[in-house]
């Protein structure tokens, strides 16, 4: 048995998950800065780990309203590049929906890029209501 304790989306890009579990859990760091912490209670024969690593995945975000919603992939900066992100994040979306996507929303426009820049068919596009530390691939 390995079970999910919590998963949690935190500021960077990042997501905090807890597991726990009946035998060693073992995990191994998959990319570079990911932080694995493993440990275990003998008297209750549980072992625990957490991992702290890139949040990439789907999520729905309220856009000006709480009522309009935009279903989008959250691809965290994880201190790399923002062009080298809207293609890993735009080929991700790809592989999910079947549809190349038009956008790539952030809350801050790195400097030395330009709003409006198109990478692959993806154009960066700076908007309020995106967290820092992810870039938002859709549309």
């Amino acid at each position: 048995m390995k079970e999910l304790l919590e998963a949690r989306i935190e500021p960077g890009g990042r997501v905090r998950e807890r597991w726990v579990a009946d035998a060693e859990i073992g995990f191994e760091p998959v990319e570079p800065g990911w932080e694995v912490r493993e440990w275990s209670d003998a008297m209750l024969g549980l072992f625990y780990a957490e991992v702290v690593r890139p949040y990439r995945g789907p999520c729905e975000m309220a856009i000006e309203s709480p009522k309009k919603f935009m279903r989008l992939l959250a691809y965290g900066l994880w201190g790399e590049k923002v062009s080298k992100c809207m293609r890993d994040g735009a080929q991700l979306y790809a592989s999910a929906t079947g549809r190349w996507p038009g956008r790539a929303y952030i809350a801050q426009i790195p400097q030395g890029a330009e709003e409006f820049v198109e990478v692959d068919g993806v154009m960066l596009v700076q908007a309020e209501w995106a967290l820092p530390g992810f870039i938002f691939i859709g549309g």
